[in-house]
């Protein structure tokens, strides 16, 4: 274990390694800089059909949103459900307990997307 530990210590980092490495920091970079100029995510950007079938009992977004009745709201009258009332339902067609969970999810899944993590 040793020895083999000394050998991996032992070899010397290439200089294209190092430059394509430092290539790849600076594509990171860009695109973190553009992620973080968005001031908005739309849900459809979230909730992919692979985010759906992964953690709804639904294949897409809208077939969540009719389901939960909601298929036609507006954004201010989405933002008026009660907590209680969506966090119910999203209890029982998800694997989350509330919808806050469900945004953090899927927020977070859009960021390692965009990054390519």
């Amino acid at each position: 274990l040793v020895t083999g530990l000394r050998r991996d210590f032992s070899r010397r980092v290439h200089v294209e390694d190092i430059d394509e490495f430092q290539k790849e920091i600076a594509k990171f970079e860009e695109r973190l800089d553009k992620l973080s100029e968005k001031t908005s995510i739309k849900f459809s950007e979230m909730f992919t059909s692979e985010f759906m079938s992964q953690y709804t009992d639904f294949a897409t977004l809208d077939e969540m949103l009719d389901n939960f009745g909601y298929a036609d709201f507006s954004q201010e009258e989405f933002e008026a459900i009660p907590d209680d009332e969506i966090n119910a339902k999203v209890a029982s067609h998800t694997k989350f307990s509330t919808f806050q969970e469900m945004l953090d999810k899927g927020c977070e899944l859009y960021c390692e997307r965009q990054l390519m993590i």
